[in-house]
């Protein structure tokens, strides 16, 4: 009997183990099929991200005034027979152009306003939703245009010579500024008086500062960011925030006693008051003795320098961003970080500041060398990294340098060749020279251009355009000449978020 009972335990013991082995078995499989899935779901993203790399854009205007273009076909591109994306003219007696997210406008010597490219939203202004590949004429005597560089944002405005301020484009949340939240296919009179107009990065809200230094702000009022003290989500008409403001930028208006003023999101401190309150609805004092306001709003870092030269900086400080050494996420107040400094470059994760007597000092991530200091190590202090340097460019991965000599040095992240000294390595840690006779240069995703003082305009780094197959085109690990007699020149680089 004992047999028997030891007999079915063991052959139920079996057919358990059995059952057992075929669950995990199904187990598993669901497991490695749910995993193929994913990585498939994440190679799809990313060859869609690698095609769409190419989603950018350059121009240049001449010294006879003529606007060359060239890139994707957003800004209206033109293909030769060989397949090579060359600069073609695009118009003449061009003064300046403007290159947002996916519209490009320019305004001839004498006033007229020509816009051109995606228009799903109006944001052309010629009274259409219908993509324009050609320059259309939207205003006359225009002084100057601004162009939400966020693809999905979509919105455009234009000061007129007698001050008179005109938007147009997606209105979601009011951006417009007309009273509605229905997008306006042409121009709308918005303000009169006007000198500057300021569009929050990433975020559709407009702020306008008059002759009379009167502030107004408009749009999304997320977290109190129009600064009026309204719940309200969207401000859809223009209104007074601030009097005797000298400049302004993001959430942060500079008076004319010097007093520094914030206010808005407060996720991350960038408000630079109050401590850990989530948002601020009206303007606060932050910071007195300010000359220049230099904040950078894509994290939330936000940064001034005083009359004296002192940088101050407060908000996000992930990578040790503000740079005093810290390694707390959030900074609350303005602390100092340098002194005796002219000009600060400031990107999403690092930033450089230059010293009134030539001296580069950067900090921040530092991944593929991009701070310049020989190594790949976070920075959270400043660094020095050049000497005798007159201006500097950051973006991105990547950080140029133009010394009083006019010599060109870049370092960074150098996948495909950005860097432009040659180089097949991944990435340079330290600046190295790459052009002399500089006099200016421009860094987009993956490429650089730079124009010599005797107006030549050289170009190097990514180099592909286009879908799928049709994007063949060889990177450029060397400056490679492009066009003579430049005497401006813009690039631009659709966001991501278009492409979701």
């Amino acid at each position: 009997m004992l047999r028997y009972l030891l007999k079915s335990i063991v052959i139920t013991t079996l057919i358990l183990l059995k059952s057992i082995g075929i669950i995990a078995i199904l187990f598993l499989s669901i497991y490695l099929l749910a995993d193929y899935l994913v990585r498939d779901s994440y190679r799809a993203e990313a060859e869609r991200r690698e095609k769409y790399r190419s989603m950018g854009s350059s121009c240049a205007i001449t010294a006879d005034k003529e606007l060359y273009c060239w890139g994707d076909k957003y800004p209206g591109y033109v293909r030769n027979e060989n397949t090579h994306l060359t600069p073609v003219k695009i118009l003449d007696d061009v003064a300046s152009v403007s290159l947002g997210g996916s519209t490009r406008c320019a305004i001839k010597t004498n006033g007229a306003l020509y816009c051109w490219g995606k228009n799903n939203n109006g944001q052309v202004g010629n009274g259409t939703t219908v993509e324009q590949l050609t320059p259309v004429e939207v205003l006359q005597d225009v002084s100057s245009v601004s162009l939400d560089n966020i693809v999905n944002n979509d919105n455009s405005c234009a000061i007129k010579k007698d001050g008179t301020l005109y938007c147009w484009g997606n209105n979601r949340h009011g951006q417009v500024g007309n009273g509605t939240t229905t997008r306006q296919l042409t121009p709308y009179e918005i303000l009169t008086g006007v000198v500057s107009v300021n569009q929050k990065l990433r975020s559709p809200r407009l702020c306008a500062l008059k002759t009379d230094k009167e502030l107004y702000c408009w749009g999304w009022n997320f977290f109190g960011r129009v600064g009026n003290g309204s719940t309200d989500d969207a401000i859809l008409s223009p209104v007074k925030i601030l009097d005797g403001v000298v400049s302004h930028s993001n959430n942060c208006a500079l008076k004319t006693n010097g007093i520094l003023y914030c206010w808005g999101d407060n996720e991350w401190g960038e408000v630079g008051k109050n401590g850990r309150v989530p948002f601020q609805r009206t303007p606060v004092e932050v910071l007195e003795d300010v000359s220049k306001i230099v904040n950078y709003d894509f994290y939330g870092g936000y940064y001034a320098i005083t009359d004296s030269g002192a940088l101050y900086g407060w908000g996000a400080n992930g990578h040790g961003m503000i740079g005093n050494g810290s390694t707390e996420e959030k900074i609350f107040t303005p602390v100092k970080i340098l002194e005796e400094v002219s000009d600060v470059s400031i990107e999403q994760d690092h930033l450089c500041a230059l010293k009134t007597d030539g001296q580069l000092f950067c900090w921040g991530y530092n991944y593929d060398g991009r701070v310049g200091n020989g190594s790949s190590r976070e920075q959270i202090l400043p660094v020095k990294v050049l000497e005798n340097v007159a201006s500097i460019s950051l973006k991105k991965k990547n950080s140029c340098a133009i010394t009083k000599d006019n010599r060109l040095f870049c370092w960074g992240n150098n996948q495909y060749g950005q860097v432009g000294n040659g180089s097949k390595d991944k990435a340079v840690y330290s600046p190295v020279e790459v052009l002399q006779d500089v006099s200016s240069v421009s860094i987009e995703r993956d490429y650089i251009c730079a124009i010599k003082t005797n107006g030549d305009l050289y170009c190097w780094g990514y180099n592909g355009s286009g879908e799928g197959e049709d994007r063949v085109f060889k990177n450029q690990e060397t400056p490679m000449k492009i066009l003579e007699n430049v005497v401006s020149f813009g690039t631009s680089f659709h966001d991501d978020s278009y492409w979701n």
